[in-house]
């Protein structure tokens, strides 16, 4: 009978030992899956940045190009030559906003990136749904308004539909309501108000307004140039 019960005894602490031992293994299964999860997390977060630093770079370096581009004859082979450049960098930024919003949709940077692409392939109702899209996830910033007053005012100048115009006024107005001193805002709206062409009603207030603040806060600008050339001839 001794014999027996020293028997299960012995078994019992072979069991707990057992138990022991698989609740251990699971602990640490458990612990280096964790710092595996964390390791993957931490360098899924580093490749975003690098990739999305890699695309607001060469949107950078494309938008250089482009207004280097934009002061040259359309027959300058310079001219020419800076586009294709610009073209490169497009393409470059393209990838890496695609690579960014493909693994983060639910981000605001690739789409604002791809969304200034688009604007500056002179694909307008692109970059405007891209910007939308930006909108509907909560990027409401004067420069989100920006870019889509910009854009819509871009595509008004190659379907002549008025209300592209009003729709590029409406936002560019959000986006100095939101930042008074959003010098580009301020600058096409000077630009709409002033052109007959563009805008067909008299907003003499609203033109003066803008232009004070182009001439304000880009003084050196050439439509601050021209703004007081127009002035000075009145």
């Amino acid at each position: 009978m001794k014999e027996l019960s020293k028997e299960m005894n012995v078994q019992a602490r072979s069991g707990k030992a057992l138990m022991y031992g698989i609740l251990g293994t699971v602990i640490v299964v458990a612990v280096l899956g964790g710092v595996y999860l964390f390791a993957q997390k931490e360098n899924a977060e580093r490749q975003y940045k690098a990739d999305l630093t890699a695309g607001q770079k060469a949107l950078e370096l494309a938008d250089t190009a482009d207004a280097e581009a934009a002061g040259m004859d359309k027959g300058d082979k310079e001219r020419r030559r800076k586009i294709r450049v610009r073209d490169e960098y497009l393409d470059q930024a393209k990838n890496a906003f695609r690579i960014c919003h493909d693994e983060r949709p639910e981000a605001v940077e690739p789409l604002l990136g791809l969304g200034r692409v688009a604007y500056l392939l002179g694909r307008y109702n692109e970059a405007i749904d891209y910007f939308k899209q930006v909108k509907e996830l909560g990027g409401d910033s004067a420069d989100v308004h920006y870019e889509l007053g910009r854009s819509y005012t871009k595509w008004f100048q190659e379907k002549s539909d008025q209300t592209l115009v009003d729709n590029a006024i409406l936002h560019l107005e959000a986006a100095v309501q939101r930042d008074p001193d959003h010098v580009g805002a301020h600058m096409f709206l000077a630009t709409i108000f002033g052109d007959q062409s563009i805008y067909h009603r008299n907003e003499s207030l609203k033109l003066k307004k803008h232009e004070d603040a182009v001439l304000r806060l880009a003084p050196d600008s050439a439509l601050a140039e021209i703004i007081r050339e127009d002035r000075k001839a009145q």
